[in-house]
């Protein structure tokens, strides 16, 4: 098992979302109170609360478990990164996109005090959408991903050459973790059968 994780790792993260989240009305950037920059900022405020609430460690990921979960969250940001600015966004890339901040925020809601970015092992939850999927968070992100894309009139899609394959690595580095260090998710496992989607995957 692993040491705790100490506490001011939880506040620096915290600071880093808060920064995320607030930035563009901090540094005033141009239309930035339009509807995907605040879905983005909500999502960004809720992620530093959890750092802050987040319960025990019971086991930490592996290095090699870290490395397989990065490339995932370098190509969400990217991705955003291609798109155009929030304001030029057309309506068909914005809806997706927020339907995509609302799933992922119920679901980290519901994840609560076990709440990780990268694979950690804390007390399993097994209500809301994880009832469905064992990694609810990951269809939000993909939706998400998706919108950044079709915003930028589809130029961008070889992203997902690379996307598709770093959301399977990320949730085999998780489940290893998961697997190896608790019980409550073997038998929640047993269970919940679909990772991402249900009938599908």
């Amino acid at each position: 098992m692993s040491s705790p994780q100490p506490r001011w790792l939880d506040f620096a993260f915290a600071a880093s979302s808060a920064w995320w989240a607030l930035a563009p009305a901090l540094i005033g950037e141009e239309a930035w109170a339009v509807p995907v920059r605040i879905a983005l900022m909500a999502l960004h405020l809720e992620v530093a609360l959890l750092f802050l609430l987040r319960g025990e460690l019971i086991d930490q990921g592996k290095p090699r478990e870290f490395m397989m979960a990065m490339p995932s969250l370098i190509l969400g940001g990217f991705a955003f990164k291609l798109s155009p600015p929030p304001a030029d966004w057309p309506l068909f890339a914005t809806i997706p996109f927020i339907i995509g901040v609302l799933w992922t925020a119920w679901s980290l809601a519901t994840l609560g005090r076990s709440f990780a970015i990268l694979p950690a092992v804390r007390e399993c939850v097994s209500r809301g959408p994880y009832r469905l999927v064992r990694h609810p968070i990951y269809l939000g992100e993909s939706m998400m991903f998706a919108a950044c894309i079709a915003a930028g009139g589809g130029k961008s899609w070889w992203l997902f050459i690379f996307f598709a394959p770093s959301i399977l690595a990320r949730i085999y580095a998780e489940e290893r973790a998961l697997m190896r260090s608790s019980e409550g998710w073997r038998e929640y496992s047993k269970h919940v059968r679909w990772r991402i989607i249900p009938k599908i995957f």
